[in-house]
């Protein structure tokens, strides 16, 4: 992943504070806030892993699932990036 597809993934999913970048990304939300559709999801993801852990389930098992899906989202968000960055420079592209 380019490092501004890493910039935008980071600041959408909460990981980056809107103070670092430029004037013009300012307006970009964090999907993880509070009440917004993502932010709720986790809260059951994180409510579900307490559940796991609490019946015995090991950590270590756990992080390599959260890890492994956020190593593919890291890489869908990145393909995303390049493709819509793709289209809006070159808009005949079909990719």
């Amino acid at each position: 992943m380019n490092q501004n597809a890493e910039i935008l993934y980071d600041l959408i999913n909460g990981f980056l504070s809107s103070c670092f970048l430029p004037d013009e990304l300012q307006d970009i939300p964090d999907l993880f806030s509070p009440d917004l559709p993502c932010g709720n999801e986790l809260d059951i993801i994180y409510q579900k892993r307490a559940d796991l852990l609490s019946e015995g389930v090991s950590e270590s098992d756990l992080d390599v699932i959260f890890d492994g899906f956020e190593r593919i989202m890291r890489e869908i968000g990145g393909k995303m990036y390049s493709l819509g960055t793709q289209h809006m420079v070159y808009p005949s592209n079909p990719y």
